[in-house]
């Protein structure tokens, strides 16, 4: 009885952060889910070099100032063009999350590939992540570039699901709209 009325607050505080955040933001993104999935997309206009994005994006240093959330990083290993990165999130006081990720340079694709390696969380009843990767890809254009933004995200099934996809959809919205500003801010000509 105790556990019911745990996971029926948890869920009251995941729609009301729903919802103060789904009328504040609005970027333009693709969300797609289906029973096991989601991945979202985004394209970003910046008027800046491709060298310039490449470099900010893959900055360790520079990941707080876009990454929702976080409540510390640190980086765990590192090679010639890549690195491990530790995240630890926090979310309404209840739900802590730990995951590892791996980001990859690919400097002649213009892209930063991310692989999550490790992830877990404090809570039994929020859908366990399974795997998820995705990308951050450098196009050019005449009047700057279009930053591609793309991340599939693989769950264990749960009671939960469309709750927990629901907010999913929303901390996605969020990064979109804190991304572009952080890229405008830093890259703009």
């Amino acid at each position: 009885m105790k556990e019911n009325v745990n996971i029926l607050i948890f869920i009251l505080f995941i729609l009301a952060a729903a919802s103060l955040f789904a009328a504040e933001i609005s970027p333009e993104y693709e969300f797609i889910q289906d029973d096991s999935s989601y991945s979202f997309r985004s394209r970003i206009a910046v008027k800046a070099t491709p060298e310039c994005l490449l470099n900010l994006i893959y900055d360790f240093t520079r990941i707080p100032e876009y990454s929702v959330g976080v409540k510390s990083l640190e980086m765990v290993n590192e090679g010639e063009n890549w690195y491990d990165v530790s995240f630890i999130y926090q979310n309404l006081l209840l739900l802590k999350n730990y995951s590892l990720w791996r980001r990859t340079m690919q400097r002649e694709k213009n892209r930063i590939f991310f692989e999550m390696l490790d992830n877990s969380n404090n809570l039994s009843f929020i859908p366990e992540l399974l795997a998820s990767h995705g990308y951050y890809q450098i196009l050019p254009e005449e009047d700057g570039c279009i930053v591609e933004i793309y991340q599939q995200c693989i769950l264990q099934s749960c009671l939960i699901d469309g709750v927990y996809i629901h907010k999913a959809e929303e901390e996605a919205k969020k990064f979109m709209e804190v991304f572009r500003e952080f890229l405008i801010r830093n890259c703009e000509n």
